[in-house]
Formats: C-alpha cells, structure tokens, sequence
C-alpha cells in the first residue's frame, strides 16, 4: 500500500548476504502494477470476445492457403461435437466434413473468392457433427494477408452455427406448401355445390319454378359450410406452425 492508500501490485525478491560474522538479507520491490493491469485487459477482452462468440453461435478459424496450416477455435469444435483439438484440421478434413450436397458449390465459391472474382466469402452450407449428423452453418472471411506475388496468404473467418434458423424456416416453407394444398383440394369440393347452385338458378329463370328454391338454399349452405370450414382450419394450422416455427429453443 502506498503513502496515499492506493494498492499495489508488488513483485518482491530477496537475497542472502554473508559479511563477515553479519548476516544480511536483502529485499527487492518492484511495483508490476501497470504490466498487470494490460494483461488483466487483454484477457478481459478475450473473454468477452469469446463470449460473444458462444452466446451467439459463432467459432473462428484460421487457414494459411500457401502452408495449409489451419486453425480452429475451441468453439469450432465444440460446435461440431468435439472437445478441442479432438482432430488435425485442415483444407481437406473441412471438405471430409462438408455435406455430399454442399462441397461442390462451398469450394467453388472459396476459389472465386481466392481468385478475386468474387468480392466476399459469405456461404451457407452443411458440417457434419461428430455423431453423423449434419448442422447449417453460415460462414464469412476475409483475406488477411497477400505473398509477394498477390497471393491470398492467410484467410480469417467465422462461422455460424444456423441449424435452428433453417429448421424455422423449413417449418415455414412447409406450412406455405400446406396452405396450398389446403386451398387447392377445397377449390374442388366448392366447385360441386357452386355448378349445381349455378344450375338451379338458370332452372328458375327458364321455368320460373319456386321449387327449386330449397335446393339452392342448401347448395349454398354448403359452400357456405365449407368456406366457414376453410377459414377455421387455416386459423388453426396457421398459428400452431407459426408458433412451433417461432419459438425459441432454449437449452439449459
């Protein structure tokens, strides 16, 4: 503690030093409060980084396009369902796990983008997990450093765990074909009970016969029901899909 009451990182050393019958023992002080200080905020700041990160299902990686040495964050792994490090990465073991569907078009858009024909590296494709199955994932990068020649050197990413998102809006597109074929089946069950009410009306002109009244009465009824029958049907599927396609997963 100083003069002034302030506290102090202190680093102490000391020494033993014989003089004669005399024993003497000297101490060192070093005030390492400042050195300290930058390293407390430079691990504040990782922290918080990688934080960010988890909290919002992101990993960083690393790859050297000459030297094909290649990083991965611990996020990355963990994001697939490895422990960190659990294996080699590198340019090849990133296609081993890219989905059969998706390794055509994410190499193809890595090499546009390596041979500036394309200005960013921002795709979305598939990752296998370490249990076999398959997860969204959305990645950007940027070319960090260039050889002599112009080369892209380095590459630094991120990459996005997405699955939720695609199951969301699966879950929608597949409410979108349901409304579809909802609307499409019941346009033909109208159709019967919308000719015969059509029908029963030329009758009545032609033979001015009230009889036909009761029967247009109830085609009518019926294509009634059946709209009334559409409209809370679509009520109901509507908001339970939009529901269950909106809800959020919350994991513990």
């Amino acid at each position: 503690v100083k003069k002034d009451g302030q506290a102090v990182l202190a680093e102490i050393s000391w020494v033993r030093h014989e003089f004669e019958s005399d024993t003497f023992i000297i101490f060192f002080i070093r005030d390492i409060t400042t050195p300290k200080t930058k390293d407390e905020k430079q691990y504040e700041n990782e922290n918080r980084l990688s934080l960010a990160l988890k909290a919002s299902k992101q990993a960083i990686w690393d790859w050297n396009n000459l030297t094909d040495e290649t990083y991965y964050s611990d996020d990355y792994f963990m994001m697939l369902g490895y422990k960190p490090n659990e294996f080699e990465p590198s340019y090849d073991k990133w296609v081993e796990l890219l989905h059969p569907d998706d390794v055509a078009y994410a190499t193809f858009a890595q090499k546009l983008y390596l041979e500036n024909k394309s200005d960013r590296y921002d795709v979305e494709f598939r990752l296998r997990k370490k249990d076999g199955t398959f997860i969204w994932t959305h990645t950007r990068a940027l070319v960090f450093s260039r050889d002599d020649r112009g080369v892209p050197e380095r590459i630094i990413g991120i990459v996005m765990d997405i699955n939720e998102q695609k199951k969301k809006e699966k879950a929608i597109q597949d409410l979108t074909q349901k409304l579809i074929d909802f609307a499409f089946y019941h346009s033909h069950v109208l159709r019967s009970p919308v000719a015969n009410a059509l029908g029963l009306i030329q009758l009545i002109k032609h033979e001015k016969n009230t009889d036909y009244l009761g029967l247009l009465e109830k085609s009518i009824s019926e294509v009634d029901d059946v709209i009334h029958q559409m409209n809370q049907t679509l009520i109901i599927e509507t908001n339970r899909s939009i529901d269950k396609a909106l809800t959020p997963k919350i994991s513990y």
